[in-house]
């Protein structure tokens, strides 16, 4: 289903809606880059580990617009890097991990439950330690239940808020799954990495492996097969993921690496997904911008509501089981650096440049906005020259021109970001301007 929002009473609400972001990043030693071998040292509710002991993640609560999210992002990230500095650490502000001399290097999480260990080991197992050290910013977006009660108006067939709400999201998320590319094509960051991450032989050495993002790239964070769901309803939905479970495909739900994710309140469980419903959509596939203390600057954090919200009032997709395995394909090909070397399928006889594809999606965000926020007219038309232009605009370009020595350089803008983050703290001042977000010495400067 798509919103009415022709209707007064829709478009009141049409931008509102409830914001959450999740930041992933590892800790390193601020002298050396080597990934830090301390206990965690937060003791704020708001940052909890991952896989490692060292990667740390952030958890904001839920606001009312993407703007207080991020500016929660970014006081937590703050009263972090304090932290870490009086320990001689830094967080990392790549998606990419830094230098790994051996795998023995990743301190695995050790502590939780019985089972929470067991499911790391299982992990450890199955794809390694070094992939398990991406990291990334999941965004996370409802809209509000004022809009869609009034929405359920125009939706008699539904019974129940409940049977209508999960409807809505279930649509939603198809429509996210076949367009969501998009995301990737536009927000991809780390497209060089240190030789370590595959190699002991190639440390020191920076990568370049043709791909704008490595963790949404074919070498990156997938499953070995390919998923795909049933969205007739949110029974059906979970039942097709507990079926991989089921096969043995699957250790749990979360081992689903998807770059699109259904949820619940709370934490993520089948179960309470169908007890209590859908709450609210995840997008999964956003890289860390190392220019920016959040992990994503504003025209992003705000391109990726206005994506969901033109995805809302947009007309239905549904996607079959061989869509789902093109859409899935869609997201490794936008993750392609070169674009002319990339294709967008449609199906097994029709695909387009993703430049080309991208530009007609991108057009028709412009045409939706146009009489309704003119402002949010000119963020896209900014996003429309990463397409355009994108050796000028694109972020993966300016991350290869900028860390042609990825491991040092690196370090180096690790260190001026917290010099840059304490700074701003204790002084309460604006960001300091974009091109001097990167200086040679930061590290000796910092310390």
């Amino acid at each position: 289903m798509k919103l009415h929002y022709d209707q007064q009473e829709i478009r009141d609400h049409l931008f509102e809606g409830g914001f959450g972001l999740e930041k992933e990043a590892l800790r390193v030693m601020r002298d050396t880059g080597l990934f830090s071998t301390t206990l965690h040292p937060f003791h704020d509710h708001h940052i909890v580990q991952d896989f490692a002991e060292n990667q740390t993640e952030i958890n904001t609560d839920i606001y009312p617009t993407w703007k207080e999210a991020r500016e929660a992002c970014k006081e937590i990230t703050f009263e972090m890097q304090k932290i870490l500095y009086e320990q001689n650490e830094v967080l990392w502000p790549f998606s990419n991990p830094s230098i790994i001399r051996n795998t023995h290097d990743i301190p695995m999480l050790r502590t939780g439950t019985k089972e929470a260990i067991e499911y790391r080991e299982y992990l450890e197992s199955r794809y390694g330690r070094n992939k398990m050290v991406y990291s990334g910013i999941h965004y996370n977006f409802s809209f509000t239940d004022e809009l869609l009660r009034k929405e359920w108006k125009y939706h008699p067939e539904f019974k129940t808020f409940r049977e209508f709400k999960d409807r809505f999201y279930l649509d939603l998320t198809e429509k996210v799954v076949w367009f969501g590319w998009l995301i990737d094509l536009l927000l991809n960051a780390s497209p060089i990495f240190d030789g370590s991450l595959f190699s002991e032989n190639d440390l020191y050495k920076t990568i370049n492996a043709g791909m704008s993002s490595m963790r949404n790239s074919i070498l990156g964070y997938w499953n070995y097969f390919t998923p795909y769901f049933d969205y007739s309803s949110i029974e059906a939905y979970t039942a097709s993921i507990q079926k991989y479970v089921n096969e043995g495909l699957l250790k749990a739900p979360s081992e689903l690496y998807y770059p699109v994710r259904i949820k619940p309140a709370g934490q993520y469980d089948l179960d309470l997904l169908n007890q209590e419903g859908i709450t609210h959509v995840e997008l999964r596939m956003i890289d860390l911008n190392p220019y920016e203390v959040t992990g994503i600057s504003e025209d992003d954090a705000w391109f990726c509501h206005l994506f969901l919200v033109y995805m809302a009032c947009s007309d239905d997709i549904h996607l079959s089981w061989k869509d789902q395995i093109y859409a899935q394909q869609n997201f490794k090909n936008a993750s392609i650096y070169s674009l002319d070397q990339s294709r967008i399928l449609y199906d097994t006889e029709t695909s387009v440049r993703p430049e080309f594809a991208a530009a007609i999606l991108l057009d028709g965000m412009i045409r939706f906005y146009e009489p309704l926020d003119l402002e949010a007219v000119k963020m896209l038309e900014r996003q429309k020259l990463k397409v355009e232009k994108p050796d000028q605009y694109r972020l993966a370009a300016k991350v290869r021109r900028d860390f042609p020595d990825f491991a040092k350089q690196g370090l180096e803008q690790a260190c001026w970001m917290q010099k840059s983050a304490i700074y701003q703290s204790e002084t309460e001042s604006a960001l300091m301007p974009e091109q001097e977000t990167q200086a040679p010495n930061a590290c000796k400067a910092a310390a």
